[in-house]
């Protein structure tokens, strides 16, 4: 039984090799147990081989990669692996500083409530659009790229097999109700279809998410070829959905005017099951491209921030969490920070939430518990990674 959640950040070289693509043996549950053993602490080389000599190819094949290392007759990990403790580490730093990073977002409330006021909106209030523009635009998508970009993380190295790096998570029993840090995305022609909240409440029954898990094949039928199809047919969708949100917008002709294409209609029936819809107009958060000045104002004021804040207390960061299992490997710390960031982002946006800056996405009444959905205009914002 798989004891690990592995991914791979970033890509495989077209062509790429089984032996030089981890994502095909890091789910073996020898190798995750192997992992583990190295977590708690570096081993002989020959001592790993002979124990784990059922999986010796995959573990030269991570010696190849770069996701293990020798050093001196000893193997390393090479890669962030948190276990069980790590996230209780992770997650109690990340509170202390998520809240320090929330008070000095809060010190430009009026700012931010100004320039929510500002944007067009349906019947979402300005702490939704704040919930989506601040916690998931700002400190998640814009935050990750400038901080890429400054040095402090590190999602993509040249490796054999591609560039990427390799995560892996035990997994864990934590509260992460209203740890908002869980952003989910897709193009839907000129729209982004965003849900934005906690990974408490999984899985979620909003866009894009439904449209995964609905053409997602089952094991008895799975098969490039499905796989192929159901992708074609999932682009049809998105396409058709597209083309019904401009008539769900406020001062739209409304979706009266598809009364002669059924489909159509009955992705409006969809979307208001959904709960995007009141009174027959899109009642989610919706920024247009007419928003984009508004947005770009609002990351100019978020973003030097961010930077403070980094150049404050990253170090103080690195330093409280050396006991974190990477960290004792001699993973180097940028790598480490990308995973500790949503931590502290997510504990940043609950602490906001608190405060009533943005949403509360377990107010009463909430049609999605623990997560937001909104559309995004192509030109509203930049949410390219």
């Amino acid at each position: 039984m798989s004891k690990l959640h592995c991914s791979i950040i970033g890509g495989m070289n077209e062509g790429v090799r089984d032996e030089d693509n981890p994502n095909l043996y890091l789910s073996e549950p020898l190798v995750q147990e192997a992992l583990l053993e190295l977590a708690h602490e570096p081993l002989d080389s020959e001592q790993l081989h002979a124990k784990y000599s059922q999986v010796e190819a995959e573990i030269a094949n991570l010696l190849r990669v770069g996701a293990i290392r020798e050093e001196e007759g000893r193997i390393y990990l090479n890669f962030t692996l948190l276990t069980h403790r790590d996230h209780e580490i992770l997650f109690s730093i990340g509170r202390e500083y998520g809240e320090l990073l929330a008070e000095q977002v809060a010190s430009k409330s009026g700012q931010i409530r100004e320039l929510m006021s500002s944007c067009s909106r349906t019947a979402a209030s300005p702490e939704q659009l704040a919930f989506i523009a601040v916690g998931f635009c700002i400190l998640d998508i814009t935050a990750l790229r400038r901080l890429s970009d400054w040095g402090y993380m590190l999602f993509q190295k040249e490796q054999t097999g591609g560039s990427f790096t390799v995560f892996a998570t035990e997994k864990v029993e934590l509260d992460l109700s209203g740890v908002y840090y869980g952003g989910h995305m897709d193009e839907a022609g000129p729209y982004r279809l965003v849900s934005f909240g906690d990974h408490a409440r999984l899985p979620r029954r909003l866009l894009p998410d439904v449209l995964w898990q609905a053409f997602r094949p089952g094991p008895k039928v799975d098969s490039q070829q499905t796989r192929d199809l159901v992708g074609a047919y999932r682009q049809q969708l998105k396409g058709d959905i597209a083309s019904v949100i401009p008539t769900l917008l406020p001062g739209a002709e409304g979706p009266d005017c598809l009364s002669s294409e059924p489909l159509m209609q009955t992705i409006v029936e969809w979307l208001d099951w959904l709960g995007y819809l009141s009174d027959a107009t899109l009642s989610v958060p919706y920024f247009s491209a007419a928003d984009g000045p508004a947005l770009s104002e609002l990351q100019a004021i978020l973003v030097p921030e961010l930077r403070a804040w980094c150049q404050q207390y990253y170090e103080s960061i690195k330093k409280a969490t050396g006991e974190a299992t990477p960290l004792r490997h001699g993973v180097p710390y940028p790598e480490v920070f990308g995973h500790m960031w949503h931590y502290v982002f997510g504990l940043a946006n609950k602490r906001l939430a608190d405060m009533g800056l943005i949403f509360d996405a377990y107010a009463p009444d909430h049609r999605s518990p623990g997560c937001v959905p909104a559309i995004l205009e192509e030109g509203s914002c930049d949410l390219n990674l």
